[in-house]
């Protein structure tokens, strides 16, 4: 596989780089060298054209990955956090919407009364 182009993505951090080596193992190093603080055993996620992540953990995910980029036509992109368990606190939490916020409610745990204020919120 040749070069290939991507974003990378950490704790709000956008950098786009080309792997001279479209392998997952400098993608790993790539990753590694961007973004010290994700740690050596950073979690590696791409943006498929469903807009769902998907964890990377091999060649044959990265492969994937890029065909996926380039049937949608747009650049790769990898969100990065640290793997579980080391407590930076790097894993994506979900945003509230601006009325959840308003009512103090969680946009994770959607209640009815949270659902109502949207709808009248709306008319």
């Amino acid at each position: 596989m040749s070069s290939v182009t991507l974003k990378a993505i950490f704790n709000g951090d956008i950098r786009r780089v080309t792997l001279a080596s479209a392998s997952f193992t400098t993608l790993r190093e790539t990753v590694a060298s961007l973004f010290p603080t994700a740690g050596t055993n950073a979690v590696l996620k791409y943006d498929d054209s469903e807009g769902e992540l998907v964890t990377l953990t091999s060649q044959s995910e990265f492969e994937q990955a890029v065909k996926d980029s380039l049937a949608v036509k747009k650049t790769l992109r990898i969100v990065v956090s640290s793997a579980a368990g080391s407590g930076s606190g790097s894993q994506a939490k979900p945003v509230p919407t601006s009325s959840d916020s308003a009512t103090g409610k969680s946009a994770s745990a959607p209640s009815s009364s949270s659902t109502e204020t949207k709808t009248q919120a709306q008319s």
